[in-house]
C-alpha cells in the first residue's frame, strides 16, 4: 500500500482517510473494499464506497458492484 489521502467521497459526504495501492504490486486473486484507489503506471482506478475490486488470473480488475 501506498500512502493514504484524505478524499472527499460524495456517497459518504464527507472526506475520508482512503488507503492508495500500487496496483503494479498486487497479484492474481488480491482483493479490495472500496473505498479505495488503486494505480498503476498508466491508469488509476477509483474504488467506490461499497464496492469490491479483484485481480483476476490474467491481471484484470474485476470490479464488482
Amino acid at each position: 500500500m501506498r500512502k493514504e489521502r484524505d478524499i472527499y467521497w460524495p456517497d459518504l459526504r464527507k472526506k475520508r482517510l482512503t488507503p492508495v495501492y500500487d496496483g503494479e504490486r498486487l497479484v492474481s486473486g488480491n482483493a479490495i473494499a472500496g473505498p479505495a484507489i488503486v494505480e498503476t503506471s498508466d491508469t488509476t482506478v477509483v474504488v467506490q464506497p461499497g464496492v469490491k475490486l479483484r485481480l483476476d488470473a490474467l491481471g484484470n480488475f474485476e470490479i464488482t458492484f
